[in-house]
């Protein structure tokens, strides 16, 4: 990188870092599931997660000349958790007992979607003051319709008494991501309507904490 280190260490100092370990995942109950565990519970157990990502699905098309890719569709990764299990296995219970309302594995039978998915909440923190005390939303990821697909085995033996941990994959239909921070504005109206008509520029404003206010400047 070009510069100076005195530049790169005084950039990292304003703009600081994201810490991985400043999160927390909020799960509520789905309708089948209402009132069978807290999910404080489940928040304060959860060990790892994911700001899960995205890709976009292109297909190749050619109407005249050469061929040239559009997008078709948007894809949305699985969505990881791992939990440290409380000692009457509530968790583990209370994730089977979810996958057992969505499929009845004796009757092979669905049940209707809208009783058993529910929205997913990923949030990171940010540090307020230099104690580490106070911790301040950054950014927020609500996964839409979630649901969980699989349980990992839990590996049990005399020679390990390290704590039992519960894995699980959900997936969801799409996320929504706010930034609480940083914001990029776009008309998303007027931004098509220039491309299509070509009669007015596209402009994109970025904001954030240290933005200045013009707006009474002369």
């Amino acid at each position: 990188m070009a510069g100076r280190i005195d530049q790169f260490l005084a950039h990292m100092n304003e703009e600081g870092t994201a810490k991985a370990s400043f999160f927390d995942v909020w799960i509520p109950a789905a309708p089948v599931l209402a009132g069978s565990l807290s999910s404080e519970l489940i928040r304060m157990r959860c060990e790892a997660a994911e700001l899960p990502g995205r890709s976009l699905t292109t297909q190749d098309v050619r109407i005249y000349g050469p061929v040239y890719r559009t997008v078709s569709q948007s894809v949305y990764n699985e969505l990881t958790l791992t939990f440290i299990e409380t000692k009457k296995m509530e968790i583990r219970t209370f994730f089977e007992t979810w996958m057992d309302l969505i499929y009845n594995s004796k009757t092979n039978t669905q049940s209707y979607p809208d009783t058993f998915v529910t929205d997913i909440y990923v949030q990171q923190y940010d540090v307020t003051n230099q104690s580490k005390s106070d911790l301040q939303e950054v950014l927020k990821m609500t996964l839409h319709r979630a649901f969980p697909t699989s349980v990992n085995p839990m590996t049990t033996a005399w020679s390990d008494d390290a704590f039992h941990r519960v894995q699980v994959t959900l997936v969801y239909e799409w996320y929504d991501l706010e930034n609480f921070s940083f914001r990029i504005d776009t008309d998303t109206n007027a931004r098509l309507d220039a491309l299509l008509n070509r009669t007015a520029p596209i402009e994109t404003s970025i904001s954030g904490d240290d933005t200045e206010d013009t707006s009474g400047a002369e």
